[in-house]
C-alpha cells in the first residue's frame, strides 16, 4: 500500500469512527478522562502518535517514523484528506514513548487532553499498543493500531480501537503451515523437532499459542523439545 493511501485510510477510518460515536459521546462522558474526540473543525486535522524512538524497540520504531512522516508529507502534497467534500491538511504530532508502557500511556493522555489531538495513530509493539488503547477508550478517541497484533489488545471489546494487522497467532500458524509444506516436499524430517523460544509478552504468548495449537493438531509430524520464555 502506498504511503498516501495508508494515511488517508487511517484518517478516514478514524473520522468514520468519530462520527459514528458522536451520539454516545453527547450522552455519556468518558470515565477517567474527557470526551476529547470530535469531528474536525477549522483548517487542519491534528493526529497524535507516539513511537519507540529510543529503548528496546527503537530500531523498528525508526522505520515507523519514516513511514508516518512520508505518508503525511505525500497526503498534504495532494491537498490533505477529504472531509465532507472538503480537502483538509493533516498534521502529525509525534512523540518518543521510549519503549515503555508507562510513558506510552502518559503521552497518549497528553496528546488527547493537552495537545488536543483529534485522533491517534498507534505505536509499535503489542505491549505499548495495549497500554495506549486503554487511554484512547477511556477518552473516546479513535485509535488506529498498525503496530500491535496481540489478541490481548482486542479482548476487551473496545469501540475506539481499530486494528490493521493480522493476529500474531495467525503468523505462527502460517509459519507452521510452511514447515508442513517443507515436510511434504522432503526438505524437513518427519517428525520434526521444534524449539519454541518466546518473549514473555502478549505478542510472544500469542505466537507460542499458535505453534502449540498447530503441533497439537499434527502430533505425528512434530515434537516440541524446548518451550521457554525470555524477558525483553
Amino acid at each position: 500500500m502506498r504511503p498516501t493511501t495508508l494515511v488517508c485510510s487511517l484518517c478516514a477510518l478514524a473520522l468514520g469512527a468519530c462520527k459514528q460515536s458522536s451520539t454516545d459521546q453527547a450522552k455519556q462522558p468518558a470515565q477517567g478522562g474527557s470526551s476529547a474526540a470530535s469531528a474536525p473543525s477549522g483548517s487542519e486535522i491534528l493526529i497524535g502518535a507516539t513511537l519507540p524512538l529510543t529503548g528496546s524497540e527503537a530500531r523498528v520504531g525508526g522505520f515507523y517514523k519514516e513511514g508516518y512522516e512520508l505518508a503525511f508529507e505525500e497526503a498534504n502534497q495532494n491537498g490533505g484528506v477529504s472531509v465532507g467534500g472538503k480537502k483538509m491538511p493533516v498534521k502529525l504530532m509525534l512523540l518518543d514513548d521510549t519503549s515503555t508502557q508507562a510513558t506510552a500511556a502518559s503521552l497518549a493522555d497528553r496528546l488527547i487532553n493537552s495537545d488536543k489531538a483529534q485522533f491517534l495513530l498507534g505505536t509499535y509493539a503489542s505491549h505499548l499498543v495495549e497500554a495506549q488503547s486503554v487511554v484512547a477508550e477511556q477518552n473516546h478517541v479513535p485509535y488506529v493500531n498498525g503496530g500491535g497484533g496481540a489478541r490481548e489488545i482486542y479482548k476487551h471489546g473496545y469501540k475506539y480501537v481499530f486494528g490493521l494487522l493480522a493476529p500474531v497467532q495467525l503468523l505462527s500458524t502460517a509459519l507452521m503451515q510452511w514447515a508442513d509444506a517443507q515436510q511434504k516436499a522432503g526438505k524437513l524430517p518427519n517428525p520434526s523437532k521444534i524449539a519454541v523460544l518466546w518473549e514473555n509478552t502478549a505478542h510472544g504468548k500469542d505466537f507460542r499459542a499458535g505453534v502449540n495449537d498447530y503441533v497439537g493438531q499434527h502430533k505425528d509430524g512434530y515434537k516440541i523439545l524446548v518451550d521457554e520464555s525470555f524477558e525483553l
